[in-house]
């Protein structure tokens, strides 16, 4: 096992217990019928939580292992050559002063030249299918499977923003904890393999260029 696979499933492997520890809090019998219906309120936003917090740390992991090869801009796919230009562009529009934009113009040639990947990966607190889909694409990894997974994880984005913004008219008894906590472990699961398998065949190099719709 490599140490991104390491990294990876060690990842996985803490957000899995939690998940798994908060569903079990709901069955303790020193609680009462008020605190589990209050708890229950609150873990499909806890399972949430741990789904984009997953996806975030992945994608880290897999962006700081490809800088360490220290790559040419020639060895990296258009994709990530994309995604890092537009980061270092959004850097430089941040200075509305001509003098600014000047002091900082050598730096950005130089990270050109050295090609840096940025290592942190915009969910917009918004993790639904669509966005996953953007993220794979500007990490050239091919998308998990839309008729597996689409429709369940907009709708625990749905549950979570919900909830987020207080409401709670949905009943207790009602709310699909289970399915959302196998969700959500299931989704974890299937992009680790997805983002090792794109490490292990290395999908960031030039001659894996793949294109999305």
């Amino acid at each position: 096992m490599t140490p991104f696979e390491e990294k990876v499933n060690a990842a996985l492997n803490e957000r899995t217990v939690e998940i798994v520890t908060l569903a079990k809090l709901v069955t303790l019998d020193t609680l009462s019928q008020k605190q589990v219906d209050v708890l229950k309120k609150h873990l499909i936003p806890s399972f949430y939580a741990h789904w984009e917090g997953f996806v975030k740390d992945v994608c880290r992991f897999y962006l700081e292992d490809i800088n360490e090869l220290k790559l040419k801009h020639h060895q990296i796919c258009p994709a990530l050559l994309t995604f890092a230009f537009d980061t270092i562009v959004s850097e430089y529009a941040k200075y509305s002063e001509f003098n600014k934009r000047t002091q900082k113009i050598d730096d950005i040639y130089r990270d050109i030249q050295t090609i840096s990947l940025p290592t942190e990966i915009s969910t917009a607190s918004n993790l639904n299918f669509k966005v996953l889909k953007g993220i794979c694409i500007k990490l050239n990894l091919g998308s998990l499977d839309a008729k597996r997974y689409e429709k369940n994880l907009n709708n625990l984005l749905n549950f979570r923003n919900r909830a987020a913004h207080g409401d709670f008219n949905c009943p207790v008894d009602k709310l699909p904890i289970d399915e959302m906590r196998v969700l959500v472990i299931e989704l974890m699961s299937s992009f680790a393999i997805h983002l090792i398998d794109a490490y292990n065949n290395s999908a960031y190099a030039s001659e894996h260029s793949q294109s999305g719709e």
